[in-house]
């Protein structure tokens, strides 16, 4: 018996530290008002942002390594619309017109988590 309260009490105390999702970063606009999102390590920084309804988001490339950025779930907009993935220091900006939540991820790397959500308000 006491082992088994014992397990309880451990169950219950890792429960409690499991993270919950974290709240969206609220980018900021840059000096050309449009709203940035990295890609370094083979993840998107920030991966959970919000922006304005009516935002261009921008992502640039800043490794080595090729990467992409496309949407899931329903959201369509896609930097290897051409096939082409981008190289380092490559853009792709694309403006967020709805308010709602669009999940991407970086195709080539999907496989090792490199994904991200936009929040649109």
């Amino acid at each position: 018996m006491q082992r088994l309260l014992a397990i309880g009490l451990l169950v219950a105390l890792l429960a409690g530290c499991a993270s919950a999702p974290s709240a969206p970063t609220v980018l900021q606009p840059g000096a050309d008002g449009g709203y940035d999102i990295a890609m370094n390590a083979n993840r998107f920084f920030p991966a959970n942002a919000q922006v304005p309804v009516g935002a261009s988001v921008t992502w640039t490339n800043n490794e080595q390594v090729p990467h992409d950025v496309n949407g899931v779930n329903g959201a369509t907009f896609s930097s290897d619309a051409a096939g082409k993935k981008m190289a380092k220091d490559d853009t792709f900006t694309y403006a967020f017109t709805a308010a709602g939540t669009y999940s991407y991820v970086c195709k080539i790397h999907e496989s090792q988590a490199m994904k991200g959500t936009i929040t649109v308000v």
